[in-house]
């Protein structure tokens, strides 16, 4: 993916706005010129008018666009990780099936790529299997594509359409500097299937025919290809898809400002920030909309200190402490998107905080606690937020979880506990080697023995490391030593990190270490892990930045 269009799209429509911008299309006489000197290649098969009976078959076309698509986006944000991106993966499908309509025997490998598995392509005449799952594409597309070629030439990209207009087209460019033979199945197979016309060309006015197309199926918003041309260039597949409405909701210019990177997941129900504080260092936060709740997952450190293994943020290292304004400041901006509705549906109010993104918040003590009085105090002090709706993680430092017991605030403590065993947590969570399992559940019993708590108990099950029924069932007896119901296990899927040799569990798995605990008489509950699409593990985000970032300098 090539950003440049995007840019100069957004560009264009700025210029518009301030009165500055392009006037509706036009085709000038050269790009009219350029298009004259194209020989289309006559076919006479009728372009199919497909049902949209054919579920089975578009959904799996779906689903293979959606996986390219996916895979663009990555490649884009590889490119320029800072900025916003637009992926239009029905576009590049599209491409790649023109591609494979052409494509013999050595070419078969695009079928998977493209949805078909192997045994669906060897047992099927190839013709057979593109038209059928390309037929699904397709119908997928005729349903809303509501404008032709002739309309877009008095397209005005400063105006707002009345009703949504969409328009998608396919253009197949063969440049040859002699008389080679095209084949005529191939010129009748993307014309039907595709809607595209096959044109020669020579090298020498390719360029411009290119440039020209691009103008007039963007409406104007884009009047030079990105296409590069070389003198080993054949074959040329390009596609347009034009989309123009109004706005479900206001857009927010602050949403693609520097301080302000988001991905979204979970159909918009999930929102994870990166936020660029004044000194450059990087944090996350990630807000969430379940149905009774709106959950904001906030960062108290820039990095961590605490060097577990499986996790992001513990792979980065400490940079340094936030301060409570910079804390507190993501609560605020996450306020804010609730109550304004950007998670999808109505406006919510933020209902819960809980301090479980990047750090050890009992290592920034201070500026944490300063932050739990500004979410607790009523406004217009504070946000006047429930000390139940509030939950502090922390790894196991003892002395600190005792002095938060005397702080007057009843937060939810919960403890990152991961191993029931010292040889185990050890190996899992170096803090260990100070403060051992017996006095960390110690610790957090006295924590709901003072503020009437019930603690939460945080175990990432991970496959073949901490996920036996033997410790569930150990954990249960550590848990059940100190009394009954003062503790509420959470085991977590893990959200896999790159290079990590750890995975998450197996579901059988799972679902014996909670069985397990729950015929114990632990309360259990497995942890509705969201964004894992998105990198949604603590950290992860970041840490993806910062490696690019150092792989830029490098070279």
């Amino acid at each position: 993916m090539n950003a440049r269009p995007f840019r100069r799209v957004a560009d264009l429509l700025t210029s518009r706005a301030r009165g500055t911008g392009p006037t509706p299309n036009r085709m000038s006489s050269r790009d009219r010129q350029a298009l004259a000197r194209l020989d289309v290649l006559r076919s006479s098969a009728p372009v199919e008018n497909v049902p949209l009976d054919e579920a089975p078959a578009r959904a799996r076309a779906v689903a293979a666009a959606d996986a390219i698509g996916a895979r663009m986006l990555a490649s884009a944000l590889a490119a320029d990780p800072r900025g916003n991106a637009v992926a239009g993966p029905v576009g590049m499908a599209l491409v790649l099936a023109m591609l494979y309509a052409g494509a013999d025997a050595a070419g078969t490998g695009i079928g998977p790529a493209l949805g078909f598995d192997e045994a669906e392509v060897r047992d099927e005449p190839l013709p057979g299997a593109r038209d059928r799952t390309w037929r699904a594409i397709q119908s997928c597309l005729q349903r809303f594509d509501t404008a032709d070629a002739a309309a877009l030439e008095g397209f005005d990209p400063g105006a707002i359409p009345d009703s949504p207009l969409l328009h998608v087209a396919n253009n197949t460019l063969i440049i040859v500097d002699d008389d080679t033979r095209i084949e005529q199945s191939y010129v009748d197979a993307v014309r039907r299937w595709y809607g595209s016309e096959v044109g020669r060309i020579g090298s020498d006015g390719a360029k411009a025919a290119l440039d020209a197309w691009t103008a007039l199926h963007t409406g104007g918003l884009i009047r030079r290809s990105a296409i590069r041309i070389t003198p080993n260039t054949r074959l040329v597949l390009q596609n347009a898809i034009l989309f123009a409405a109004r706005w479900a909701k206001p857009f927010k210019a602050e949403n693609t400002s520097k301080g302000a990177s988001f991905t979204r997941a979970d159909g918009g129900r999930t929102v994870k920030h990166l936020w660029e504080l004044h000194d450059g260092v990087r944090v996350e936060s990630v807000l969430m909309r379940y149905r009774d709740r709106t959950t904001l997952c906030v960062s108290s450190q820039a990095g961590c200190g605490m060097a577990c293994p499986f996790c992001a943020t513990g792979q980065m290292g400490l940079t340094r402490n936030l301060s409570t304004g910079e804390i507190i400041e993501q609560v605020r901006r996450a306020a804010r998107a609730c109550r304004e509705g950007e998670l999808g549906g109505d406006p919510v109010h933020l209902s819960n905080v809980v301090f479980m993104g990047m750090g050890e918040p009992m290592i920034n003590y201070r500026n944490v606690v300063a932050a739990l009085h500004r979410l607790i105090d009523p406004a217009p002090e504070g946000f006047g937020l429930s000390a139940r709706a509030i939950t502090v993680s922390t790894v196991g430092l003892v002395p600190l979880i005792r002095k938060l017991a005397g702080e007057g605030m009843a937060v939810t403590l919960a403890v990152s506990l991961h191993a029931p065993d010292d040889a185990l947590r050890d190996e899992l969570i170096p803090i260990n080697s100070r403060w051992k399992v017996g006095e960390l559940l110690d610790a957090a019993h006295d924590y709901f023995r003072v503020t009437g708590r019930r603690v939460s108990i945080e175990y990432a099950l991970i496959k073949d490391m901490n996920d036996h029924a033997w410790r569930a069932q150990r954990l249960a007896d550590e848990l059940n030593a100190r009394g009954r119901g003062w503790v509420h296990v959470n085991p977590i899927p893990l959200n896999p990190t790159p290079g990590s040799i750890w995975t998450c569990s197996e579901p059988d798995v799972q679902d014996r270490f909670v069985d397990t605990l729950r015929r114990a008489g632990i309360t259990t509950t497995v942890r509705d892990t969201r964004g894992s699409d998105i990198d949604g593990a603590c950290g992860q985000l970041a840490a993806e930045v910062l490696n690019q970032e150092t792989a830029r300098r490098i070279r």
